[in-house]
This record gives C-alpha cells, structure tokens and sequence, in this order.
C-alpha cells in the first residue's frame, strides 16, 4: 500500500511515471485515500523543504487564535417552542444534545434559533458543516485557526492526522470554557473515532443527526412534525400572501399532506408566493406523490416518511421549468461543499451573465443564501437529489471546473486562508467526481492545494 501512495504522489508530480498508464487513476485514488495531509508531508520530503518549527519561538498558550463561528438565523421561524425548552434543558444538565430526525424536518434551523435566543449566555458559538470527519474538520482552519501551529516531526517522520488533531483539539479544550457552545450539522453517520474526545470537553455541544444515537450516555431531542397550526403558519411565513378564508381549510390538507416537512413546505410555499402554483394544483401534487408512495413497494420501508418526502422535492423539481443555465448551476453547487462558496466567487467560477438567474434559484429555495457572510449552500437533501436527477450531465459543469483548475495551479500565490478555502473544495470534488484519465491533470494541480498547508 504504501508503495502504490508513493507511485500516487509521483504522479502527481509528474516524476518518472506516464499520466495515461493503465495503473495510473488507480494508483492516484489510493495516494487521496492513503490521505491529503500525509500526501502532503511526502511532498515536503521529496523537495526535501526545511520546516522551522514556530512552535519553539511561541508557546502553545500565547499562540494566537481565531474561531469562526458565523451564521445567520431564518427570520422565518416558527413555533418550536416546546422543543427549544426540552434543547436549553438537556444542555443546562447534560452539556451535549443531539437533535435528531429525517432531514429537513428541521433540525438546522431549530438549533439556529436557539443559538440565536441565547446568544448573551455564550462568549463564542461556532457553527459547523460536518462533511467527511471529525479528524479534517478539526485540523483544518476553516473553524479553528490557531496561528503558528504545526505539525511536529519526530524522528524526521511527519505528525500523523490522528495525532495532530488530538494535538490541536487539546488546544482547543483549554482555549473554550464551559460558556462556548459548538454546533455541528449534520452529523450523518454511525461512528467517528473522534466524537468522544470531541465531546468530553468544558464547553456544549448541540450535534443534529439523522442517525439514532440514544446509544450514548447524552440525551437525545427527537424532531417530530410540527403542529398543524404551526405548519399553517410557516407556511404563511414563507409564501408572504395572505390566504383566504374559502382556501384555509385546503391549505389545511396541504400542509398536513406534507407530514410536516418543513423543507418541502418552504419549496411549495414558494411556488406558490410567485403564482407558480395555485393551491388546487398544490394540493394535486399532494395527492398525486402521496397516491405514488402508496402503490410504492418501498414505502413499506419508508417508517420516519423519508423517502416521501424525497418524493415531494423529486416531483416538486421535475415539474419546475428550469432552464438549461438554471439546471447548470444547482448542478454545480451539488459538487461543491455542504458549507457553501462565496455567492461572487460562485458566479464568476460559473460565467453567470444575469444574477437574476441564482436570484430567482435562491427566492424558490432551491439554493440558499447567507447574506451576513455572503455566502450560497444547498440543502443535503437537495444535493441528493440533484444529483441523482442532473448526475448524467456532469458535463454541463466544464466552465465552473475549468475555472477551479485555474485557481488550483495559482494555489502557490494564495494566502493561507484562501488556500484552506479551495483545499475544502478540492476535498468535495474529490468525493463527488471520480477521477478519469480525462481528468487525470486537473486532479494533479488540485492534490498541490495542500502542499503548503499545515
């Protein structure tokens, strides 16, 4: 294994070894799997850099540091108000809560308003994408950035991830206190080797899940559907139009046909805010999906409703007249990171001549818009089912990749931040595209994006 690393590394490098060989996409999957930072560290070694330990000019204790933890609550919410108590509770006895339930039912934006109300008790809250691991997500800087902090060697060997994170997380313990609040979405998996050092720490943390972690020793808020009142009123909330009294008793049936998706009622209640739908033909596309999942032998396995609200969001977007600009860019964003580019940058990668176009993707709820931070995300769940809907027409995102191959061979001009930033993207391309002799070359610039970070 680690002698096909090494092949992968060199041909990255372009040593001694054909880019078109028949080994080669093989070999250069294994060097990403083998690891981005220990590939890194190999290429510091055969350059044969000499590394100046910072550390020994500052101690651990007066390095300067900076968390980020940005994020913009929705000016939509509604009720919730039972389980927001039942989330400050469990934090006040237990310091950790997991938020759990099918997605987009609600979870991310729960934990936001409650971040949000309480933001006077806590002296910071960092908000989290979590995408791949604990580990990555902790040794990068996009949420801990502690300056002058390096990996060490020993016995001229580099640090090794596992190390390095349980390193700069131990940083981090003694950095936070118990008035710190860390709030990682989408925590979507079974197990991270990381998550118990991560949450025996002074500091809370609120996790939101789909997984059932009722396994721990940490309590768990399960996120059912709203209230009917409550879904009525979101409803109203996002459409922003005042609904008759003849309709409220069918808006009635709408919302309840929705089970309380509140993902899927802010799609529909676009819809309908710009005149794309009337609510006889909302409550059609009620009962045409919920008559499908029925006749559906997979439902029989549907028990939380998941795949029916899949199906929801599916027809909701076949029944969309996009055009073929608008199919492209969602396309694009499904390959980028969950936490989302700068909208300016995402613009300029993808050769957007009219704002209007993500203006009008975003006012459906189709991409979602950070405008405190200036930035643009999809929803998991919707990056799902882009893909699986888009997935055949990767080729309609050459501009936007064309345009990122151009910032990875510049990567040596970058600062550090910048780097950081296009080394999450280079990981999500990664994990999204798989890699080709086509596109054997752009993967070799994108693996020098983390040759320089630490």
């Amino acid at each position: 294994m680690e002698g096909e690393f090494v092949y992968g590394v060199l041909l990255l490098l372009g040593r001694g070894c054909e880019p078109d060989s028949s080994k080669a996409v093989e070999y250069l999957n294994k060097a990403f799997e083998h690891g981005i930072y220990q590939a890194k560290f190999f290429l510091e070694q055969t350059e044969k850099l000499e590394m100046t330990s910072i550390e020994s000019q500052h101690s651990e204790k007066t390095q300067y540091y900076h968390f980020k933890g940005n994020f913009v609550t929705n000016d939509r919410f509604s009720g919730r108000d039972k389980e927001l108590e039942e989330l400050k509770t469990y934090l006040k006895e237990s310091r950790v809560c997991f938020v759990s339930g099918v997605g987009g039912i609600g979870k991310t934006e729960l934990v936001k308003q409650y971040a949000s109300e309480n933001r006077e008790k806590y002296d910071r809250i960092i908000f989290m994408k979590y995408t791949s691991d604990l580990t990555d997500m902790i040794i990068s800087d996009q949420y801990f950035e502690i300056n002058g902090l390096v990996r060490k060697r020993v016995n001229n060997e580099p640090e090794s991830d596992e190390g390095f994170c349980r390193r700069k997380l131990g940083m981090i313990k003694n950095l936070l206190s118990g008035y710190s609040l860390l709030i990682i979405d989408n925590f979507d998996t079974e197990y991270d080797p990381m998550l118990k050092e991560l949450l025996d720490g002074p500091y809370q943390v609120i996790l939101t899940t789909r997984m059932n972690y009722e396994r721990l020793e940490y309590p768990v808020l399960n996120l059912e559907r709203m209230s009917d009142d409550d879904q009525l009123k979101l409803f109203y909330k996002y459409s922003g139009k005042v609904v008759s009294e003849d309709d409220i008793d069918l808006f009635r049936k709408i919302v309840s046909g929705l089970n309380g998706h509140t993902l899927t009622i802010e799609l529909v209640a676009k819809q309908f805010a710009q005149a794309e739908r009337n609510a006889g033909k909302l409550m059609g596309l009620v009962q045409t999906v919920g008559i499908n999942a029925i006749t559906n032998s997979a439902s029989e396995n549907d028990s939380d409703g998941t795949n029916l609200i899949y199906e929801y969001i599916c027809q909701l977007f076949r029944e969309e007249k996009l055009s073929a600009d608008e199919k492209t860019l969602l396309l694009d964003m499904s390959l980028l990171p969950i936490s989302g580019v700068s909208l300016d940058r995402f613009m300029e990668w993808c050769e957007v001549a009219d704002s209007k176009t993500v203006e009008g993707l975003i006012g459906k709820s189709w991409l979602q818009y950070d405008p405190e931070n200036g930035i643009v995300s999809m929803h998991p769940l919707i990056v799902e089912m882009i893909k699986n809907e888009l997935g055949a027409e990767m080729k309609l995102c050459e501009t936007m990749l064309c345009h990122l191959d151009r910032q990875f061979s510049l990567s040596y001009y970058m600062k550090v931040d910048e780097r950081t930033a296009y080394g999450e993207i280079a990981k999500a391309l990664y994990r999204n595209i798989p890699i080709t002799k086509e596109n054997l070359n752009s993967f070799r610039r994108m693996f020098w994006i983390f040759k320089d970070l630490d």
